[in-house]
């Protein structure tokens, strides 16, 4: 800062007026002086109050021009007052500045000696410069800071800068030094986190270059000239303080957008001074790393807190507002209120947040459809769509878009409803006194979603929606009004009437005595061409139920519906053949005839005429192959040997006096040359059986009714047991003969015994005479030609 002669001798004419307000300034810049001693001396730590402190390494940079001459001797007391409660192991550098550049002292303290040598050394300073070198008072500083911290890096270090002047370098210096340099010369130091600067401005107006400087730096700035023209002489006082804050960063995690909350603590420790009552004012700032000029937005919530005596912690919520996916970084920025000088550690918090795109989920409980609406009735309707976000979604961040062509008379709205857990969305369809319906119509459309202020991933972008339209209907209109003149109370009779009628035909229908049918028999579908053979699609169709649902003893097979054997294929004819029962020299038959010019094949036999059908016949119809069963309870025997194995068929041959006989197995095709020869002398016996599964359909009456042979208990080598009769025919020296069990209740009519292959033979009762029949001695049944037992 330059004076030139005039200058000095206008102000040596005020001297009065001037003393006067020399002294009021220097009063109160005291207590700011102050906040700079008691700052440096305590690091920017939370548990400082609870450790011992680590020493400090302060450098002050005191401006000596003469504008300062009135507050020198109170700077000069504070700087001294410092030093005086230094800890042992500190050093105090003093560098004064106007056109020169002075290191005056750098003194370690140790003992009161080095406290008087540095009260000596303030004592001889003079405020007697004519301009204010601030970037070279700056750069020698910042050289000073570095040889402190080579000497010992765990020191803290702190520069204050006290000037009530602007930068004007003298004339003398031909190139001085400026701020951009002194970025460029210690990068490190500035970078550091162990290092603080402050600029204490104590004039009308701080230089603007050395606050950008400070901010560049990350130091502090305080404007005590302005704060102080505002003070009247009566309350002229300044407060001051030092908190620290923790944590020293924040991570708050992965958010989902927008409007999503994020608790966060943090803890305040006041070190030095009275900060009670004095204010805190907290903003974020930051952006997103993947791209800054996407839209975001945080705030803390309550944005201020009021200082205590005593250590505090106060909880706040961050509300993170965005769209995008991504991470954002930025700063929690702390700062006094104007007016306030209080130190905060740190000033600013680093914070990092990663927010994911909001997801809604669209839960439709039933189908958007309404209706139908009928012409000359009022119509309203409401069906709900409910919405699911894992963030904190709000109506207007959701846009709703329907397209549906409703015509003139109808109208669609939509509104939400905050449920507890959901967004509901109520949609409307009513109809106005405009409508005018001329025919029948389902109005189909959509409802789109999307987000409003930005990007939202829905479950479902869309649903549909339909409206019915029912037609204007002239008869429905006539039957209304028929039904209209008449008398209610004959309405409800001839419903009563209806319902009564209703009811007697479905009983008598029901309780019927249901027709008798001569058919039997069942034709198991074995085939379909075009088709793979799939078991699990086999049809079997009882020939003697179909007969009753007709009433009659035969039955047509064809594709017509009224066909009693339905088959659906285009190979069929409407009426392809017919199957009836015949009586054949007494005994009853089942035949099959096609039915005008036909192909129907029975054994890969075509059929020109009716032929009577066998037990494992297959038959042709069209694309399908049946297997005709019926099978004769005498014809079916199950052949047991001496080691367990089991066979199931149909004797091809029979001669009980040879070595074996033939069998036709029961999986044999009709026709087929599939015989097994059997012999007897490996069999246990030879068991004649109602049915091969041991299922009785009917009730046979067995030849041991009409036989009386001996009474006689079996007793097998497997220790099997049965107890019966044997035939009148019976020989003791016979290799084998007929036994008819006494339990004619199983599905055993008789067996075929192997006379060597039992171990005991117990006669309960010899055979009885009886008279000789008419026709002859009874005789067992058999298949084929043979010999009796």
């Amino acid at each position: 800062m330059r004076i030139t002669q005039r200058q000095m001798a206008t102000s040596s004419e005020k001297v009065p007026e001037k003393s006067k307000m020399d002294l009021q300034r220097a009063t109160a810049l005291l207590p700011a002086i102050f906040i700079l001693i008691q700052f440096s001396l305590f690091p920017c730590s939370a548990a400082a109050t609870e450790k011992k402190l680590p020493n400090q390494d302060i450098v002050f940079l005191l401006d000596t021009s003469s504008s300062m001459r009135n507050i020198f001797g109170d700077v000069k007391k504070a700087i001294l007052e410092y030093a005086q409660k230094a800890q042992p192991g500190d050093t105090i550098v003093l560098i004064s500045f106007g056109e020169k550049i002075n290191l005056r002292f750098r003194q370690k303290i140790s003992s009161a000696q080095d406290i008087r040598l540095i009260e000596r050394e303030l004592a001889s300073l003079e405020s007697d410069q004519f301009y204010t070198y601030i970037t070279g008072a700056l750069d020698k500083g910042m050289e000073e800071l570095s040889q402190l911290e080579k000497k010992d890096t765990k020191h803290q270090r702190t520069m204050i800068l006290l000037s009530d002047g602007k930068n004007n370098p003298p004339p003398v210096v031909a190139e001085p030094i400026q701020f951009e340099d002194l970025l460029k010369r210690y990068p490190g130091l500035l970078q550091g986190s162990n290092a603080a600067f402050f600029y204490l401005s104590l004039g009308d107006h701080p230089d603007p270059d050395v606050v950008e400087w400070m901010e560049l730096a990350k130091g502090t700035s305080f404007n005590l000239g302005k704060e102080l023209a505002e003070m009247t002489e009566e309350n002229r006082q300044l407060g001051f303080a030092q908190v620290f804050v923790e944590p020293v960063s924040l991570d708050l995690g992965r958010v989902a957008g927008p409007k999503a909350t994020v608790p966060v603590s943090l803890a305040f420790f006041p070190a030095r001074g009275d900060a009670s009552d004095q204010q805190i004012q907290l903003s974020f700032r930051g952006a997103y790393q993947e791209n800054p000029s996407w839209k975001t937005l945080l705030e803390i919530t309550p944005g201020g807190v009021t200082c205590s005596r005593k250590p505090w912690t106060t909880q706040f919520v961050v509300r993170v507002d965005s769209f995008h996916e991504g991470t954002v970084v930025g700063k929690l920025e702390l700062k006094p209120l104007p007016g306030q000088v209080l130190f905060l550690e740190p000033p600013e918090i680093p914070v990092t947040v990663t927010i994911s795109q909001p997801e809604i989920s669209v839960d439709l409980r039933e189908r958007l459809q309404f209706g139908p609406i009928r012409p000359g009735a009022a119509f309203r309707e409401t069906k709900s769509v409910f919405l699911r976000s894992n963030s904190i979604a709000e109506p207007e961040d959701i846009r709703i878009t329907p397209s549906v062509g409703l015509p003139e008379g109808i109208k669609m709205t939509t509104s939400f409803v905050r449920q507890e857990d959901c967004l509901e969305l109520q949609i409307t369809v009513e109809t106005d006194a405009t409508l005018a319906i001329t025919h029948s119509q389902t109005l189909d459309g959509k409802i789109a979603f999307a987000g409003a202020r930005g990007p939202i991933k829905f479950s479902k972008d869309e649903v549909e929606i339909a409206v019915k339209i029912a037609p204007p209907h002239a008869r429905g209109r006539l039957i209304e009004k028929f039904f209209s003149w008449l008398d209610p109370a004959l309405l409800i009779g001839a419903a009563a009437g209806i319902v009564l009628l209703v009811g007697g035909i479905f009983l008598y229908r029901f309780i019927r005595a249901r027709p008798m049918s001569a058919l039997e028999g069942k034709l198991v579908l074995i085939n379909l061409k075009d088709k793979s053979h799939d078991r699990s699609r086999l049809i079997t169709a009882s020939l003697n139920t179909l007969g009753k649902s007709v009433g009659r003893d035969s039955i047509v097979i064809g594709s017509a519906k009224d066909a009693g054997l339905v088959l659906p294929h285009k190979s069929v004819a409407a009426h392809h053949c017919e199957l009836f029962v015949k009586l054949d020299k007494g005994n009853k038959r089942m035949y099959l005839q096609p039915l005008g010019k036909n192909k129907v094949i029975v054994n890969l036999q075509k059929l020109d005429g009716p032929v009577p059908l066998s037990d494992r016949d297959l038959i042709e119809v069209g694309a399908y192959t049946f297997r005709f069963e019926n099978p004769h309870p005498y014809k079916q025997i199950v052949v047991r040997y001496l080691d367990g194995r089991m066979l199931k068929g149909t004797p091809a041959s029979w001669d009980i006096e040879g070595d074996g006989f033939g069998l036709l197995p029961r999986d044999a095709l009709p026709g087929s040359n599939e015989e097994i020869y059997v012999s007897f002398s490996d069999l246990k016996a030879v068991y004649f059986v109602r049915d091969f599964d041991g299922q009785i359909g009917k009730k046979i009456v067995s030849p041991a009714t009409q036989m009386h042979g001996v009474h006689m208990l079996l007793t097998f080598h497997d220790k099997e047991k049965i107890e019966g009769y044997t035939s009148q025919a019976y020989s003791a020296t016979s290799a084998r003969f007929y036994f008819f069990p006494a339990d004619q209740t199983g599905n055993t009519i008789s067996l075929l015994v192997e006379r060597k292959h039992l171990r005991k033979i117990d006669i309960l009762e010899p055979a009885k005479e009886r008279e000789p029949s008419r026709t002859g001695p009874a005789t067992v049944p058999l298949i084929r030609t043979g010999k009796s037992a």
